[in-house]
């Protein structure tokens, strides 16, 4: 049930009684490599029995058919700068020569070279690579490109030769350089969308009855099948009916579910208020003296209200931003209690009352909020020690929030002796800075809290002078902002372009259950080039995707939306 994409698999069969409309499931006919299809005789059924890993393994099988299908005519399409960099020049060429030394780690920076290339788990590492040798392609040394010159050992070349020039890489790579001097020529990548075109894809009241198991837990009324297909315009029929799906208690369940894998936070609802009543002594003492009942409800109210705030964000339409800059959370009677915090409720037992306040150190001192980032509930499921420094919640921020896996940026094991050669490794030694000079600064958002007893507020601490200074993405943090580091930090991150791919990552995640394409390694895989241009394809459309996240001001219903209507 938890599949939404909108593509179903069947044998080819003129009497099969389940092409008829005559069941709950309803079945549709491929029209793309119609003889493929009849030939290889494969069922991917929707709702039935098939298990999710089966009907993916399908789904991959068939689609590796269809891309040498559509491979043969790459040759004549007209290819972006950025497609070409990718399949002819990054792919066979730089990530299997240049990158081994030239990457952030390598003996090359090391030893001061900028030419600079990022791993491909970079989420922005194709437009920075292509930046990287437009940049190396205007340099010329005796009337040669610098990079062709380095690539055959010429000008004293670190590496020496790595290509021969009667090789097809070279001249690959000798064509990126004319492609760079001569101006973009195409403004579409063609060899993208190819693998999607001609994929009859499930109706619109198919569509809606699993989106409406999905957003709601039940099957599509009668009205909502009958307004459908009166419609004029289906589609937009279509998006109006998932938005009204949007509105209802059970999606938002179904959203603090969703965040609650990523967060973790459910695992306090047996205990909440034991991780927060030393710090807040008035609540505690009032727990005390309550019933089961209540206490149980405290527990729950606690642990869930970072996931609350995610729910009241997307329920009043805030910009999903808000999920690092909220300036407050939102607490129902029990919370408030437990807290401290002062509001009018219209009743002190409904757990489903929210009102907006802020948190208190000792009752008077204001905590900077910064969205679940502050919230007591996150700083304890991803605890500190003196030693980590924050570093497992800055790894945390990287994934959840910028769709980066810190632990991917460099490539391992490292040599640990090397590390001897350096008074202080962490600054100094490349292989170690590598992932350093990311996560340090912005383990930095998490200096005013304390070490061992995580939710407590520690105004007038600092940072660590032996590790690199807090900032964000080569923006240094005002000393003026280290009272405020996490408010500061959660800014600097929602303003990041990769805020929205992860968004557009993390609900394609939980409505699909699948992970978003990654990019093809194996340069001998002889499905390479066409592995790439699916990935191409899916980039381009989570891309457009997080564009129109954007555009409607950061609401997350428009992510939920998009994901649904579209392929995948």
């Amino acid at each position: 049930l938890g599949w939404t994409g909108r593509w179903q698999f069947f044998p080819y069969k003129k009497d099969n009684p389940r092409l008829t409309d005559g069941g709950p499931t309803r079945y549709h006919l491929f029209s793309l490599f119609n003889r493929s299809a009849r030939m290889s005789g494969i069922m991917l059924r929707s709702m039935g029995c098939v298990p999710m890993l089966l009907r993916s393994l399908v789904l991959l099988c068939f689609l590796a058919t269809v891309m040498v299908a559509c491979s043969t005519a790459e040759d004549q399409e007209c290819q972006s700068n950025g497609d070409f960099f990718l399949t002819k020049v990054w792919s066979p060429v730089i990530s299997n020569t240049c990158i081994k030394c030239h990457a952030p780690d390598g003996t090359a920076v090391e030893k001061g070279a900028k030419f600079i290339l990022q791993y491909s788990s970079d989420p922005g590492f194709l437009e920075k690579n292509l930046y990287a040798i437009e940049e190396m392609a205007k340099t010329e040394y005796e009337d040669v490109p610098l990079v062709l010159l380095k690539a055959v050992g010429g000008n004293n070349h670190g590496g020496g030769a790595v290509l021969v020039k009667s090789s097809d890489e070279y001249a690959a790579l000798t064509e990126m350089v004319a492609r760079v001097k001569a101006g973009e020529s195409c403004t579409t990548d063609n060899a993208s969308r190819v693998i999607l075109e001609g994929l009859t894809l499930l109706d619109a009241a198919q569509t809606l009855r699993k989106a409406s198991l999905h957003l709601a837990g039940r099957l599509p009324t009668s009205a909502e099948l009958e307004q459908l297909e009166r419609a004029t315009d289906e589609e937009a029929a279509l998006g109006e009916a998932i938005d009204a799906l949007m509105g209802g208690d059970t999606f938002y369940s179904r959203l603090k579910e969703l965040f609650n894998d990523l967060l973790l936070t459910d695992r306090f609802l047996n205990s909440g208020v034991n991780f927060v009543d030393e710090n807040y002594a008035e609540g505690a003492a009032w727990f005390a003296e309550q019933e089961s009942t209540e206490k149980k409800a405290a527990h729950r109210s606690v642990a869930k209200e970072p996931l609350e705030l995610i729910a009241y964000l997307v329920k009043h339409d805030r910009p999903f931003t808000e999920v690092l800059t909220a300036d407050y959370s939102v607490f129902n009677p029990y919370s408030a209690k437990i807290y401290g915090i002062d509001l009018s409720f219209q009743s002190a037992t409904d757990e489903t009352e929210l009102l907006e306040g802020k948190l208190k150190k000792d009752g008077d001192i204001a905590i900077p909020h910064a969205g679940v980032l502050s919230s007591p509930m996150f700083l304890n499921r991803f605890p500190n020690t003196r030693t980590n420094r924050n570093r497992h919640r800055a790894a945390t921020l990287y994934k959840i929030f910028l769709a980066t896996d810190i632990l991917k940026v460099a490539k391992r094991p490292i040599d640990p002796a090397q590390a001897t050669s350096y008074n202080n490794p962490l600054t100094e030694d490349p292989s170690c800075t590598v992932c350093h000079k990311l996560i340090d600064p912005v383990a930095s958002a998490f200096q005013n809290w304390h070490e061992t007893d995580y939710e407590r507020y520690l105004p007038d601490n600092g940072w660590y002078k032996d590790v690199f200074s807090p900032g964000f993405a080569g923006e240094l943090m005002p000393t003026n902002e280290y009272g405020n580091a996490l408010a500061w930090m959660g800014k600097k991150i929602s303003e990041d372009p990769r805020f929205v791919l992860a968004m557009v990552q993390n609900i394609y995640r939980g409505l699909t259950g699948r992970e978003p394409l990654s990019y093809p390694e194996d340069s001998s895989d002889p499905q390479l080039q066409v592995r790439i241009r699916a990935w191409l394809d899916q980039q381009d459309h989570l891309r457009e995707i997080g564009e129109a996240f954007v555009a409607s001001n950061y609401n997350l219903k428009t992510i939920f939306r998009r994901i649904i209507l579209g392929p995948y």
